[in-house]
């Protein structure tokens, strides 16, 4: 239920961004060694036999990102306000933390408000550089896991992010961090305070900026 909630809360806020001022921007990117999900108390999992000493630990060998950006507020030529959606993809993922190590693929989807500031705020702005704030809630879902170890979940999540010219390119690195939520496990409904945090660095490109 909450993740067909999020999902009809996105469709709702692009429609809603129909109505907005303002442009839409499309980024691309990767980066190796990335998307870490952690169990902030390893006790917590010291029920289905996990060591206390070992927290679920899992990161993403190489993660592709999309960015789409749409400006709903112009508030200068240099500051605007944004919805933006950001899915990122994680293959192979490496889960292991009391367990042997485990292949698994991810589906990460950010859905946050932003502020930007300079380059990439507005379509009318002249900055090199830049920097963005962003807030809101973030779907995460891993494949290929034996189904005790099912991890899917929504969870609020902030991130702050610079811009940047490579050349005659502007590009982003973000981080993105979704607070500690609860698993959603159906086939273990006696499992109970398995939560998970997520930390990621991304880097990615702007194609029509």
């Amino acid at each position: 239920m909450r993740t067909k909630s999020f999902l009809i809360a996105i469709a709702g806020m692009l429609c809603i961004s129909s109505y907005g001022q303002g442009n839409f921007i499309f980024g691309l990117g990767f980066l190796a060694v990335n998307e870490l999900t952690i169990a902030p108390s390893a006790e917590e999992f010291s029920s289905f036999g996990v060591p206390n000493e070992s927290s679920p630990l899992n990161y993403s060998v190489l993660t592709f990102n999309m960015t789409f950006n749409y400006t709903l507020i112009e508030l200068t030529d240099n500051q605007g306000i944004s919805i933006a959606a950001d899915p990122q993809f994680g293959l192979p993922n490496i889960y292991s933390g009391g367990f042997e190590p485990q292949l698994s693929a991810s589906l990460t989807l950010p859905f946050q408000i932003k502020y930007n500031v300079g380059a990439g705020s507005t379509y009318t702005s002249y900055s090199e550089t830049g920097f963005t704030l962003g807030a809101g809630f973030m779907y995460r879902k891993l494949w290929g896991l034996p189904e005790y170890l099912d991890v899917k979940n929504v969870k609020p999540c902030v991130s702050m992010g610079c811009r940047f010219m490579i050349k005659d390119q502007t590009s982003e690195l973000t981080l993105l961090y979704g607070f500690p939520t609860e698993f959603t496990q159906s086939n273990r409904p006696d499992l109970t305070n398995r939560k998970d945090s997520y930390l990621t660095l991304l880097y990615r490109f702007f194609l029509n900026y």
